[in-house]
C-alpha cells in the first residue's frame, strides 16, 4: 500500500519535473528566433533587392491602376448597401395621396456603407496620387526615346518593315511624350496653356500613344511571320525558348490591354468605364511586374 503510493507519487513527481513551464517555453522559442533572425533578414534582404532590379515602373504601374479598379468597386458596393433603403422611399412617395404631396426623409447610411465609402476614397486619392508621380517620371522619357532612336540608328532592324515601324514608333513617342509633358506641366501653371489647348494636348499624345500600340502588336506579328519563315513552319509552329516564348506573350497581351485604353483617352468622353480602365491597367501592370520580376531574378 504504502509502496504503491510511493511509486505513484514518485511518477507524479517526475512527470512534474518533465513539463516545460511557461517562462522556458518562451525562452526556447526567443532563441529560435535568434537562431533564425540571420535567414530572416537575409531573405528579406533578397526580396528588396529584387524588387528595387525590377525596378518601381512597373510596380506603380499596377499599384496604380489595381487602387483605382479597388475604388471603383467598393464605391458601387456602397452605393448597393443604400439601394434597398431608396427603393423603399420611392414605393413610399408612390403611395401618398395628392398630386402636391411631399416625402421628407432624411437617409442615413449605415456604418458599413460609410466604411465602404471612406475605403474607395482614400484608394481613389492613393490612385490619383501615384498616376501624378508616374506623369512627373515621364518628364524625363524624351532622354529614353533619344536614346531608341541612337540605337535605331545605329543597329536598324534588317526587315524594312520593322525597320519602318521602329522610325514611326521614335516619331511617334517623341509627339506623345512633348505633349504629355506640355499638358501635364500645364497642370502645375509651369507652361501656360488655355483649357482647351491642354485637354487637345492631352488627346492627341493619347492618340500618338495609341499609334505606337498598334504598330507594337505590328512588330510582334512581323518578328513571329519571320521566325516562321526562317524555320519553314507556320507562325503556331514557331520554336521560340520558353524565355523568348515569355517575353513575345507578355508584350502582346499587355499591348492589347493597352490599345483599348488608348482608344478610351484619345476620345473626349471615353470609351470604357472607370473600372474597366482599372482592370486593364492592372493586367498590363502585372504582366509587366511578372517578366520583370522573372528577368532579375
Amino acid at each position: 500500500m504504502t509502496t504503491t503510493e510511493g511509486s505513484v507519487g514518485a511518477g507524479a513527481d517526475t512527470s512534474s519535473d518533465s513539463a516545460p513551464t511557461p517562462a522556458s517555453s518562451v525562452s526556447a522559442k526567443g532563441q529560435q528566433i535568434r537562431y533564425r533572425l540571420p535567414e530572416y533578414l537575409g531573405k528579406a534582404d533578397d526580396t528588396i533587392a529584387h524588387f528595387n532590379r525590377a525596378g518601381t515602373g512597373t510596380t506603380l504601374l499596377t499599384l496604380n491602376y489595381t487602387a483605382l479598379l479597388l475604388s471603383t468597386y467598393l464605391a458601387r458596393l456602397s452605393q448597393l448597401q443604400l439601394k434597398p433603403l431608396t427603393s423603399r422611399l420611392t414605393k413610399a412617395a408612390i403611395l401618398l395621396p395628392g398630386d402636391n404631396a411631399t416625402l421628407l426623409a432624411i437617409i442615413t447610411s449605415s456604418p458599413h456603407s460609410n466604411a465602404l465609402l471612406h475605403a474607395s476614397k482614400t484608394l481613389r486619392a492613393l490612385a490619383d496620387m501615384i498616376s501624378d508621380h508616374r506623369n512627373f517620371r515621364r518628364l524625363f522619357g524624351l532622354l529614353g526615346i533619344y536614346s531608341w532612336a541612337v540605337s535605331t540608328y545605329r543597329y536598324p532592324p534588317k526587315d524594312r518593315v520593322l525597320k519602318s515601324i521602329s522610325w514611326i514608333q521614335v516619331f511617334a513617342n517623341v509627339l506623345y511624350q512633348y505633349l504629355e509633358n506640355a499638358a501635364y506641366l500645364t497642370r502645375w501653371n509651369v507652361v501656360k496653356l488655355s483649357k482647351a489647348q491642354t485637354s487637345s494636348y492631352w488627346l492627341w499624345s493619347s492618340r500618338w500613344w495609341m499609334l505606337h500600340v498598334v504598330l507594337d502588336i505590328g512588330r510582334l506579328l512581323r518578328e513571329r511571320q519571320l521566325r516562321a519563315r526562317e524555320e519553314g513552319t507556320s507562325e503556331k509552329d514557331v520554336s521560340l525558348t520558353e524565355q523568348e516564348n515569355a517575353r513575345w506573350w507578355k508584350e502582346w497581351w499587355v499591348n492589347i490591354a493597352y490599345l483599348p485604353l488608348t482608344v478610351h483617352w484619345s476620345l473626349e468622353e471615353g470609351c470604357v468605364s472607370e473600372d474597366a480602365v482599372g482592370a486593364l491597367g492592372s493586367v498590363a501592370g502585372i504582366l509587366g511586374f511578372r517578366q520583370a520580376w522573372r528577368e532579375t531574378a
